[in-house]
């Protein structure tokens, strides 16, 4: 019996803890926003573009709570990344884990059809019935020797091909592709993720496959916009650096960049902010 109440009394206090997180959904998600109902079939939410940012931007959010959860041994039912996707009706169907480190970096989430079953099972237009979302770089000690090592190798060679992380993503969402067909599935990531999702979604693009993806401060874009504004000082780090790097590698990535194919712009969507640091 004692161990019975030690046991609810160490669950209230953890679930207490969980309610007053600074990542709570309640605490630092977004305001009014309103579950589906059976109206959304006639009037979706997900045909406003600022709706379906605030909504791809939480399941980018629900990553980076996946793996805090998974380093302070929350399980998935108990933890703070369901809070960030069941309030949109959707499921977790895989978490994308790194087997050097152990980490997750990305997940696949699902509309979530039999939470509607008491209304009618058809999801609202436009909300896709896959998005798999990416995290960006997370400075702990499980994470930032592998999420450092691919900025790194972003930062040398301008591309993130030959990573493990973009192997497992583009075999991924080819076989969501393959399930779903590429109109019902969406990518979306923030910094080094949105990196990944970009280049995914070019390798895809080469092969005539889109999706439509939604990118947080990639570091592409936001590179390049600090290039601009810092040109002197970081153009002089900049030379100076890839002068350091075996010039194969970099003429490989020349080639490689300079046979892409032009790429559509129709389904893509960048979101960029000045003041995230590790990005710009």
């Amino acid at each position: 019996m004692r161990t019975y109440w030690s046991f609810r009394k160490n669950s209230m206090e953890r679930n207490h803890s969980l309610q007053h997180h600074p990542k709570a959904f309640h605490v630092f998600g977004p305001r009014h926003i309103s579950s589906p109902r059976w109206r959304e079939l006639i009037s979706s939410s997900w045909k406003d573009e600022s709706y379906k940012r605030i909504v791809m931007a939480c399941f980018v959010q629900s990553v980076y709570l996946l793996e805090l959860d998974r380093k302070e041994h929350r399980s998935t039912g108990t933890g703070l990344a369901p809070q960030w996707w069941t309030p949109f009706k959707y499921k977790l169907v895989e978490p994308l884990v790194d087997e050097r480190d152990g980490s997750i970096f990305a997940a696949v989430l699902e509309w979530d059809q039999a939470t509607l079953a008491d209304f009618i099972p058809i999801r609202p237009t436009g909300a896709p019935k896959v998005v798999l979302a990416i995290r960006g770089t997370l400075l702990k000690n499980s994470t930032i020797r592998r999420d450092i090592e691919d900025d790194l190798r972003y930062l040398a060679w301008e591309s993130l091909k030959g990573s493990f992380r973009f192997d497992r993503v583009l075999c991924a969402l080819r076989s969501i592709i393959n399930l779903q067909g590429s109109k019902n599935v969406s990518i979306t990531g923030h910094s080094l993720g949105a990196g990944f999702a970009i280049e995914v979604y070019k390798a895809l693009a080469e092969e005539g496959t889109y999706v439509e993806a939604h990118l947080f401060n990639p570091p592409s874009v936001s590179l390049a916009m600090s290039l601009r504004i810092l040109s002197g000082k970081a153009g002089f780090v900049w030379k100076r650096f890839k002068s350091m790097l075996p010039s194969n590698s970099e003429n490989q990535s020349k080639t490689e960049r300079a046979s892409r194919p032009h790429l559509s712009e129709k389904e893509k969507t960048l979101y960029l902010k000045d003041t995230d640091k590790l990005c710009c």
